[in-house]
C-alpha cells in the first residue's frame, strides 16, 4: 500500500464518518478522471443512503477494486512527481 493510502487508513478514515468520506471519495475520483471510481463511489454513496445493506459487500469490493486500479496507475508515475506532491493534510479531510 502506498504512504498516501496507509495514511489514510491509519489517520484519517478513522475519523471521518463513511457517507462523509465515500462522498468525497466520489468527488476526488471525478476531479482525477478516474470514472469507474467515481461510479463505484456514487453506487455506494446511493447504497448507503437507500440502507441498502445487501448491495454493500459486492459495492465495496467493487470500490476496493477500482481503488487498487488507481493506485497502480498512480504508482507508475514518475518518482519526480510523487516526490513533489504535497503531503495529505488531516484536517482538510474532517
Amino acid at each position: 500500500m502506498s504512504q498516501t493510502a496507509a495514511h489514510l487508513v491509519d489517520h484519517v478514515i478513522p475519523h471521518v464518518p463513511v457517507r462523509q468520506w465515500v462522498h468525497a471519495l466520489k468527488g476526488v475520483a471525478e476531479s482525477l478522471g478516474a470514472t469507474a471510481l467515481h461510479a463505484a463511489a456514487l453506487a455506494l454513496e446511493q447504497a448507503l443512503h437507500g440502507h441498502d445493506t445487501a448491495s454493500m459487500p459486492a459495492l465495496t469490493a467493487s470500490l476496493q477494486n477500482e481503488m487498487q486500479g488507481l493506485e497502480a496507475v498512480l504508482a507508475q508515475l514518475p518518482e519526480e512527481a510523487a516526490a513533489n506532491a504535497p503531503a495529505p493534510d488531516p484536517a482538510r479531510a474532517e
